[in-house]
């Protein structure tokens, strides 16, 4: 089995699931982690959601390149690397096909808590993704790779510990192309974890105990304002029943 789909609290997430991960001992770079905080969506770019042609990646990554030369906006070190620049203007929100993830499962598990509030209304569970990023499928040949940048001159993608998986193939959905593919392997490749919405509070509170929340995450005005909007919603739906 290839996928393994399971439901958590979050306490068996925070305890039972990371030992069964890292049998004990953290291990970075052993799994890779996605946070969405509606668990309907596929695992899709920000470019693969909206557009069909491919191509049109690359005019758009041009067009973005073009505008920050124009307005000295980022370092020729950057803009001489198409993976660098991509990864700059991912986090800008500029749509390439690069998808975010991040080495921490507990950054993953923030993202996917935090965008309730904006993203999971008519959603019961949030997602957690975790990738097996050791697994045999990360090769040229098969057109899916993980892309790891130099963090320097990108604050959010080092404060985000974050990482990219590149599925350079025509398809469109990073679950689906793991589906298909015909390995043998004892171990799933992919897991989707379920956590209830309602644990929303207490997550975000022991998040924040560890010092990952929205002023970490993004580290300016933008992060001031997104947690001014957590902990409104948080307050205004304190007791109230989640669907």
């Amino acid at each position: 089995m290839n996928i393994l789909v399971d439901t958590y609290t979050w306490n068996e997430f925070k305890v039972d699931l990371m030992a069964e991960l890292y049998d004990g001992s953290f291990q970075k770079g052993k799994y890779i982690f996605r946070g969405q905080s509606n668990s309907d969506w596929e695992l899709k770019s920000s470019f693969d959601r909206v557009f069909e042609d491919v191509k049109v990646a690359a005019q758009i990554l041009n067009e973005f390149k073009n505008d920050c030369e124009r307005y000295d906006l980022s370092h020729s070190s950057v803009l001489g690397d198409n993976l660098k620049i991509n990864a700059l203007g991912q986090h800008f929100g500029l749509p390439t096909r690069l998808l975010d993830w991040t080495y921490s499962p507990y950054i993953a598990a923030f993202f996917s808590f935090s965008d309730i509030n904006v993203n999971g209304y008519d959603c019961e569970y949030v997602a957690i993704w975790c990738l097996d990023s050791t697994n045999e499928i990360f090769n040229q040949e098969l057109g899916l790779e993980i892309v790891t940048i130099k963090q320097v001159g990108n604050q959010r993608l080092r404060n985000q510990d974050g990482v990219f998986t590149y599925l350079k193939s025509t398809d469109r959905d990073l679950e689906q192309f793991i589906r298909k593919i015909d390995i043998k392997n004892e171990s799933p490749i992919l897991r989707k974890i379920l956590i209830h919405k309602s644990e929303l509070e207490v997550a975000i509170n022991d998040l924040d105990a560890m010092g990952i929340n929205n002023l970490k995450i993004y580290p300016d005005l933008m992060g001031i304002a997104m947690n001014a909007k957590l902990m409104h919603y948080i307050k205004t739906t304190r007791g109230k029943k989640y669907s």
